[in-house]
């Protein structure tokens, strides 16, 4: 499923609704059976078991998709940057010596972003009071320079591309209250930078109504908006410009609330699930046409390989592998995974794809289903464990071998949250772990081997962080003593930044769980011009 940040809250304490087991799943590996190929652009594949003139059973209710809710603050190879709107500063800490320095941004900087592929550490702050953005970089001699970026009124992200040369500065729809939007805030305006040296910002350019996603190709040649009607293609050559619009559906205006849309890493094809539908539609973002395969079941759930040449696909509570294109290729062929006892809706995977989480948080659902394969996924492994807990959202480690599961108190519980730790071997139990505030944000080290998950309750005053040791599936907590906004993993510590007027930031060894915290570095910090 598939800046400062604060992680939203909403729908993560809903714990009514029955239990969602499953059956049927068989989790041996073997492909599904059955089906027939169609014509005219489209396969499709017939449910087993369907038979009579009896009506299709009704779609399942949509998942939340709320792994992207717990998203890590800025750092660079060595610094944390955190931005502070009421100051207009930015402050830049060391991991390696915890000194810390302050650059000057704009009017209430907001959203950071870091800027890869340069010799220093460098980021790009978003200036929501100013209409304007700031690129900081830090030079070898400890000097901050400072360039100020024009920007067009109202933006609220900022992505960067891979290697860090461009950057895409818009108003993204889902940041927004939609109910305080007039419908003719269509939020179209869009600005380019190309970040050499001396940063150039391109004419203001208008996209799709009400855009909610961007991303770039591998050769940072194109970048993609997501919108309402469909799918605008940006142009990024010396004069950057809307290249052209493509629709992504037969029906974009009543799909286009209920799309789930991913584009591969070549910008070849944008892959496309419907709420309540049981095709994936497949784009060809080049000359627009568009082909669709049919599934036995309605498709809650989709994710695309690293390098794009795969469609993961919740059916049915099964996760079905689709080849990007599909071409003519016959759906009964497609890798088919399940785990017994558990029909997942939604999936997460590891960035190599060798582990795949299956669940549900449509209704209170305790089970997941852990599955590894890897490759063309024709063999695998799989189990279903219960967590004792619904589980709300599910993250996978980066070298596959472990998990981690958020989730809501169980019926009866006396915890206010709780989170798991499951390991893709087979012959090992999860861990299960109750919380006395909800968890609200979770980073991963680059290796796998450990995380730091924060919890937080504003009523109870409850403020907490957790430092987790995967291979062991051990925890240590350490008491905060004021709200977690985010975490993260920069060098050899796990940070956690937390709101204090004068800015407070606590860094936990990897190593030996010792902490430091810093309080007040905006007051004994200089500012760096």
């Amino acid at each position: 499923m598939d800046g400062s940040s604060e992680a939203p809250t909403s729908g993560l304490t809903d714990g009514s609704g029955g239990s969602f087991q499953g059956s049927g799943a068989t989790g041996n590996g073997s492909p599904a059976a059955g089906g027939s190929s169609g014509s005219g652009g489209t396969t499709n594949l017939s449910p087993s078991g369907s038979g009579g003139t009896s009506e299709p059973p009704p779609p399942p209710p949509p998942e939340k998709e709320l792994e992207t809710a717990y998203e890590t603050p800025v750092a660079t190879d060595r610094y944390v940057w955190t931005a502070n709107p009421t100051t207009g500063k930015v402050a830049l800490i060391s991991a390696d010596d915890f000194s810390v320095r302050l650059a000057e941004a704009g009017n209430a900087p907001t959203t950071v972003a870091a800027l890869p592929g340069h010799d220093e550490d460098a980021a790009i702050v978003l200036n929501a009071g100013s209409d304007d953005a700031t690129v900081l970089r830090l030079g070898a001699d400890g000097v901050i320079k400072s360039q100020m970026l024009q920007t067009h009124a109202g933006a609220n992200a900022v992505d960067v591309s891979p290697s860090g040369k461009w950057a895409v500065i818009w108003s993204n729809a889902d940041l927004e209250d939609a109910s305080k939007l007039d419908p003719t805030d269509g939020l179209q305006d869009v600005t380019v930078a190309k970040l050499d040296d001396d940063p150039v910002t391109t004419t203001i350019l208008t996209v799709g109504y009400r855009p909610s996603a961007v991303s770039f190709d591998d050769q940072e040649a194109h970048a993609f908006f997501v919108t309402a009607p469909g799918m605008t293609v940006i142009d990024l050559g010396d004069a950057p410009h809307p290249d052209r619009d493509v629709l992504l559906t037969d029906d974009p205006v009543s799909d286009q609330a209920a799309r789930d849309v991913s584009v591969t890493p070549d910008g070849a094809y944008a892959v496309v699930r419907l709420d309540g539908q049981k095709t994936l539609g497949f784009v060809d973002l080049g000359t627009g046409t568009r082909d669709t395969v049919t599934l036995p079941d309605y498709v809650t759930d989709l994710d695309l390989s690293a390098d794009g040449k795969q469609a993961f696909a919740v059916t049915g509570g099964a996760l079905v592998v689709v080849p990007v294109p599909p071409g003519d290729a016959d759906p009964s062929t497609f890798a088919r995974a399940s785990a017994d006892g558990e029909v997942g809706r939604s999936v997460t995977l590891s960035p190599d794809t060798s582990l795949a989480l299956l669940y549900s948080n449509a209704t209170a659902d305790q089970y997941l289903g852990i599955l590894t394969g890897g490759g063309a996924w024709s063999t695998y492994e799989a189990r279903a464990v219960d967590l004792k807990a619904p589980v709300q959202a599910a993250f996978a480690a980066p070298d596959g071998r472990h998990g981690i599961t958020f989730q809501t108190p169980a019926t009866g519980s006396t915890k206010e949250g709780a989170f798991s730790i499951v390991s893709a071997q087979l012959d090992r139990a999860p861990k299960i772990i109750g919380t006395d505030a909800p968890p609200t944000a979770l980073a991963f080290a680059s290796d796998g081997a450990q995380a730091v998950i924060t919890t937080r309750d504003l009523g109870k005053a409850r403020y907490g962080m957790y430092l987790v040791e995967l291979g062991s599936l051990e925890q240590t907590f350490i008491q905060l003593s004021s709200p977690p906004l985010s975490a993260g993993i920069v060098g050899n510590y796990g940070f956690v930044a937390q709101a204090h007027p004068e800015g407070r930031i606590t860094f936990v060894s990897l190593t030996d769980a010792s902490q430091r915290t810093l309080t007040g570095f905006e007051l004994a910090a200089k500012v760096t011009q």
